[in-house]
């Protein structure tokens, strides 16, 4: 303990024996040292949030630590074990879990009538980790513990007038978000769907990602009014359903341009011979690679202002002047006959879970029309197979339901 009687003291530093830091004093957390809370989980989504540092430093991926997560694909609780990279300057491990919850990835925005006791919904933001996703409106909306009716989509909700880089669709959550809108489930209380609602932008050679545009029950839904410019721009929209209250389609609603249109079907439920009533220069399709191609109008054969329509724009230009050189083509809407059970698409001879895969996956393209019985598929009686009979069928099977839509129609 007493180093004074030495002249000299050599002191050997053994390299061989380096110290390293263990990983279970480290701190696990998601991106930038965020805590680890709840995800709302997105179906097909594989989650990897961790992020691991030491002592406030973040540790490098691959560098530092390697990751493995298990259920982080499903509902529940998901775990995840960082181990320290050998001949790294860790050491040790260390294993968490973090929880995957059923709450959607995104948030409205909304604006209300008191008097009316109504609500327009004005935008939406999505807080989720993928380039797209799905989303479905309410038919109600609580507001300072009142209930709202949600009756109307407002003026540029989810689109833009402007071009993509314009003001529509930057500087904001809400904004950013417009773009990444997969798939939409209006509810049956809507009636108006305002003006560039979801218009990918005025510069027509670039679109939204919107696929999809379903309702809650397209035989019951209240639309009447479809804005100005509401679905201008949208290149991946491959068909529309008018639910048959509908009166007005605004000018340009369906516009596209430069080649980028996929819109080939129109489907219209109304029996009304008047309606719609109001149909501006709606389907303006415009520039190179639109003459010729053919745009599916189907309709009741009750419906003769629907039939005009096709006919006005039967001809290689479109004598209406609403088409631009693509063809309508009427065909006729037949009442659905079932020729088995109702809902059971693969043939079993009972409704479950099963079923409502087989038509998702012919809805999503992933399964060919031999694959079921398209017959008993159309559950909602709307004219058309998709994803929101799939729906009714998961209700059915869980007991949520005790018939269809289908079945109340027929009687």
């Amino acid at each position: 303990s007493n180093f004074n009687n030495y002249d000299v003291m050599w002191i050997l530093i053994d390299g061989t024996q380096e110290a390293k830091l263990d990983l279970a004093d480290a701190t696990a957390s998601y991106a930038d040292g965020a805590a680890i809370t709840p995800i709302p989980f997105e179906p097909g989504t594989i989650y990897s949030p961790i992020e691991i540092s030491y002592g406030g430093s973040a540790l490098t991926l691959g560098v530092d630590y390697t990751i493995e997560y298990s259920g982080n694909d499903a509902l529940g609780t998901a775990s995840f074990t960082a181990t320290a990279v050998e001949g790294g300057l860790y050491t040790g491990s260390i294993s968490g879990t973090f929880e995957l919850v059923d709450e959607p990835a995104y948030d409205f925005t909304w604006s209300f009538n008191e008097n009316a006791g109504t609500a327009t919904v004005t935008g939406v933001e999505y807080h989720g980790v993928n380039d797209a996703f799905d989303m479905v409106i309410p038919g109600t909306v609580e507001h300072d513990g009142v209930s709202y009716t949600v009756t109307a989509i407002g003026d540029k909700a989810f689109g833009g007038s402007t071009p993509q880089g314009g003001a529509d669709f930057v500087g904001s959550t809400a904004n950013e978000s417009k773009l990444k809108i997969r798939s939409v489930v209006i509810p049956s209380s809507v009636k108006t769907i305002g003006e560039h609602a979801f218009s990918g932008g005025s510069d027509s050679a670039v679109n939204n990602r919107l696929e999809s545009v379903t309702y809650e029950d397209a035989t019951t839904s209240q639309l009447q009014t479809i804005g100005q410019g509401a679905f201008r721009s949208c290149g991946n929209l491959t068909e529309f359903t008018f639910p048959a209250g509908v009166t007005t389609i605004g000018t340009r609603a369906f516009q596209s341009s430069k080649g980028n249109t996929q819109l080939h079907k129109l489907v219209f439920l109304t029996k009304d011979p008047s309606l719609p009533s109001s149909i501006g220069t709606t389907f303006t399709f415009t520039g190179v690679g639109f003459d010729g191609q053919e745009v599916e109008v189907w309709g009741y054969a009750e419906a003769s202002r629907v039939q005009q329509l096709a006919s006005d724009n039967s001809g290689s230009t479109g004598t209406g002047g609403t088409n631009k050189g693509m063809i309508f083509v009427f065909h006729q809407i037949e009442e659905p006959q079932p020729q088995g059970l109702l809902g059971d698409a693969d043939g079993s001879g009972v409704v479950n879970s099963r079923d409502a895969l087989y038509v998702i996956r012919y809805a999503t393209g992933r399964l060919g029309a031999d694959g079921l019985d398209l017959s008993v598929c159309d559950v909602d009686g709307n004219g058309d197979v998709n994803s929101r009979d799939a729906l009714y069928i998961i209700r059915y099977a869980t007991g949520r339901i005790d018939t269809f839509p289908a079945a109340q129609q027929q009687g």
